[in-house]
């Protein structure tokens, strides 16, 4: 039985769009919300970290999320297979509390915002120790 010419376009399409639609339905765990209250700004630069791992709301994020240390926040941007949903986002500084805690086992960080009091961002650590080294004085205190 042959599939014809039509078969390999039509599978990449179906393909294409469920895997666009579950990224969409992923960022409406938690992302969506915070990039209603936090629009990036582009022009804001700086250093850049991958994550091996977070979570932000309800959705697992793996080595899919970058996050940029900036002078005026704590940007969020989803690699660009994942992005299909999830605009990027700056949080300011002063709009950020955290409180240290364990994701599983491993060493964390969970970031809150008032606007959002639901959804908070969670990384390792060490990558939020990094963060907070690089920004200094604008890291949230305890």
């Amino acid at each position: 039985m042959s599939n014809g010419p039509w078969f390999i376009p039509l599978l990449l399409i179906v393909f294409g769009g469920a895997w666009a639609l579950s990224c969409w339905l992923l960022s409406r765990l938690g992302w969506s919300g915070l990039a209603q209250h936090y629009p990036d700004q582009p022009e804001e630069q700086g250093p850049s970290w991958v994550m091996p791992w977070a979570r932000v709301g309800w959705a697992n994020y793996r080595s899919t999320l970058k996050l940029t240390a900036t002078q005026g926040g704590l940007r969020l941007n989803a690699l660009a297979f994942v992005r299909p949903g999830h605009q990027p986002i700056l949080i300011p500084w002063p709009a950020l509390s955290f409180e240290r805690t364990h994701w599983v086992t491993v060493p964390a960080v969970r970031l809150h915002t008032a606007q959002c009091p639901r959804t908070s961002v969670v990384i390792p650590a060490k990558y939020a120790d990094t963060i907070a080294l690089t920004v200094g004085a604008a890291w949230p205190q305890d």
